[in-house]
């Protein structure tokens, strides 16, 4: 009896020893939590983007178009008095086929003269679309003719007398004869704000 005593006594404690193990030990435990893992990404080798260049295009020049020699003609002066128209020229599209011109041109002798006098004034007006070169005369005098840039040569000794006058870098005025004095009075004839406002 006795030893059955010691015997359910050790199997008491036997058993309690092993439902203390599987408590501890078996899964039913607290889990020790695993810190979060920080995951350093590394960032994205995103490309620069490229600037997009736009083409260069090469500007072409509007087209200009040439006023027209009877309208040009229009703006020259009528023979002012002791004086007489004495011809017209009138060219269209002169020059070369990359830089055409208009021009209109009259003639004017004093009353009464021939078409040989050599006292006679000759006017061209240009029309040079979108450039027309000036200034390129040798020995001229550079000046302004009614706030336009001019330039004028008198030789007394050959009887000669030229000005030119540069509007707009488009028209040009040219006249010939052979005094200054009548050069000046031609001049102040034209009508260079009238020219300056064609298109």
């Amino acid at each position: 009896m006795k030893r059955l005593g010691i015997m359910l006594v050790a199997i008491f404690l036997v058993t309690l020893v092993f439902s203390a193990i599987g408590c501890g030990g078996g899964g039913g435990g607290e889990a020790t939590a695993t810190p979060p893992r920080t995951v350093t990404q590394s960032p994205s080798a995103t490309a620069t983007p490229k600037a997009t260049q736009t083409p260069v295009t090469s500007v072409t020049p509007t087209e200009i178009t040439l006023v027209s020699p009877d309208r040009l003609g229009e703006l020259l002066p009528a023979a002012p008095p002791a004086w007489q128209q004495a011809a017209v020229s009138r060219q269209e599209a002169y020059g070369t086929p990359d830089h055409k011109v208009s021009m209109a041109g009259n003639q004017y002798l004093p009353q009464g003269s021939s078409a040989s006098d050599p006292n006679g004034v000759a006017i061209e007006l240009w029309d040079g679309g979108a450039y027309y070169p000036t200034g390129n005369i040798e020995g001229a005098q550079q000046t302004t003719v009614h706030g336009y840039p001019a330039w004028k040569l008198v030789k007394p000794e050959t009887r000669y007398a030229y000005l030119e006058v540069a509007i707009n870098n488009r028209f040009r005025v040219d006249i010939t004869c052979q005094y200054e004095a009548v050069l000046d009075q031609f001049s102040d004839l034209i009508d260079y704000a009238g020219i300056a406002a064609l298109k």
